[in-house]
């Protein structure tokens, strides 16, 4: 890396001939070749130069692997070509900007997190933005992929859920990611603001669940349970899609992964009545669960309740829940005693996830 270079996040082209790595204090992404067979190996040969004012955040690569997409502190999305047809035979002309910026869209709240779909035409972003969660996640789709002539279009959703005036939401979206088949995307909220300043001891950051997100009307329908004093800030699916693993850093700085069962995710949302919730709204085999007074589940449950607790069975690696407590006022979090589900705890502050 060049002399004071920080680098703040990565993407591999998928032949594995460079990495692109982004600069959080400059606006430049440096090309690092990887190829074992290449002259240059573990070398940067190139800085592209990005038209920001400052550092860069998050990039990632379209599924056709011709474009890299960087979101910046300056709201915009940049693009760079990087189509390996595209790359000069004459190194003193690049009549097809290979390696070049060709195009920035410019988001309404910021952007933040960014990541591919199975759609090369569409990337979803994230804004970041922790003062409000209008235009909070974002789809960018390419309607012309010419580098000489690129242009892109975002259409947003607001990361609202349910009552405005509950602790139950999905606060400050900073990573995001979409099922294969696109029917989900899971959005990262870190909630900051609710942590530094909480109005409710059951606030914190958790995971927002988002329906059909590439289609016309992309919505929040669901979130796990926030975690107190968390700041969720990254996820990922596992390579077959049936789990979810996020990072929860803490503020004390114990941070941990938990994982989440995909599936039931979506059995949960498709057919909430399946389920049981007390009049307190706690699921079965939650603490505190009064099988007396419960009732089955709905739709309007998951604006407002937990998906987690509507459905245990959503926690692979991830019961931290209300263990105490009156269940008014007074909540006290903890890890359930014999739960073989509990998170994975690496301490420190996790962070990237691929």
């Amino acid at each position: 890396m060049p002399n004071g270079a920080r680098p703040q996040a990565i993407a591999i082209d998928p032949k594995d001939n460079y990495a692109y790595i982004a600069d959080q204090n400059r606006p430049n992404i440096y090309v690092l070749d990887i190829n074992p067979n290449s002259a240059t190996y573990h070398t940067v040969v190139q800085t592209i130069a990005i038209d920001s004012p400052s550092g860069l955040q998050q990039l990632t690569i379209n599924s056709d692997s011709r474009k890299l997409f960087i979101t910046a502190s300056d709201s915009n999305i940049h693009v760079i070509n990087i189509n390996p047809l595209d790359k000069p035979t004459n190194l003193t002309s690049n009549p097809r900007k290979w390696h070049q910026q060709i195009g920035k869209i410019l988001t309404p709240n910021g952007a933040m997190g960014i990541t591919t779909t199975s759609d090369p035409s569409k990337i979803t972003f994230t804004s970041g933005n922790p003062g409000t969660d209008g235009s909070g996640f974002g789809v960018l789709e390419i309607t012309n992929s010419n580098p000489l002539s690129f242009a892109a279009e975002a259409r947003y959703a607001n990361l609202s859920l349910g009552s405005d005036f509950d602790y139950f939401d999905v606060n400050e979206g900073v990573a995001v990611t979409v099922m294969k088949d696109g029917r989900y995307a899971f959005v990262a909220g870190r909630n900051s603001r609710g942590n530094n300043n909480p109005t409710d001891a059951r606030q914190g950051g958790n995971i927002g669940i988002i329906k059909d997100p590439l289609g016309p009307n992309p919505q929040l329908v669901a979130a796990t349970r926030p975690i107190p004093d968390s700041l969720t800030n990254n996820l990922a699916l596992s390579s077959d899609g049936k789990y979810l693993i996020a990072s929860y850093p803490t503020i004390n700085l114990g941070g941990s992964s938990y994982v989440f069962d995909v599936e039931e995710m979506i059995k949960a949302i498709e057919n909430p009545g399946n389920y049981k919730l007390d009049a307190r709204d706690r699921g079965v085999d939650t603490w505190g669960f009064q099988a007396s007074n419960q009732r089955n589940a709905t739709t309007a449950d998951l604006a407002r309740v937990p998906i987690d607790d509507i459905n245990p069975l959503v926690s692979i690696a991830a019961d931290y829940e209300i263990t105490g407590g009156n269940w008014i006022n007074n909540f006290a979090f903890s890890v359930p005693d014999g739960t073989n589900r509990a998170p994975i705890g690496i301490g420190g502050n996790p962070k990237g996830l691929e």
